[in-house]
């Protein structure tokens, strides 16, 4: 369900893939401190090393498709910048509100535009 809601296709657009990525990532965090938040950014809680890793290679591979011009270590190190932009949600509202979310996808968009 996630790969059809996410998939690139050749008419990939960067600003509906953000979109639809910051959708995905809403529900995660309708209460502080929000599922992903926790289960990526609270200190001192064990976590599953699966689920970081996971989202980094699922953006690898969206990478991959929509910039196939870029190295894969190039890649793998915007796979890790656009995490850090997104966990922005996180870390500036609890929960995030709109203007956080304004604020996180113009810096997708500004990055990933870089990019693509």
């Amino acid at each position: 369900m996630l790969d059809a809601h996410l998939a690139v296709t050749a008419d990939f657009d960067p600003a509906d893939l953000v979109d639809r990525a910051l959708e995905v990532h809403a529900p995660l965090n309708q209460d502080p401190p929000g599922l992903l938040g926790f289960l990526l950014s609270t200190p001192g809680v064990t976590r599953s090393p699966g689920v970081a890793e996971a989202i980094n290679d699922r953006i690898v591979v969206l990478l991959r498709r929509g910039a196939p011009d870029l190295s894969d270590d190039r890649r793998t190190v915007a796979a890790g910048m656009i995490m850090n932009i997104t966990n922005g949600l996180y870390a500036l509202g609890r929960p995030a509100g709109a203007a956080v979310r304004a604020e996180v996808r113009h810096a997708l968009l500004s990055y990933i535009t870089t990019l693509v």
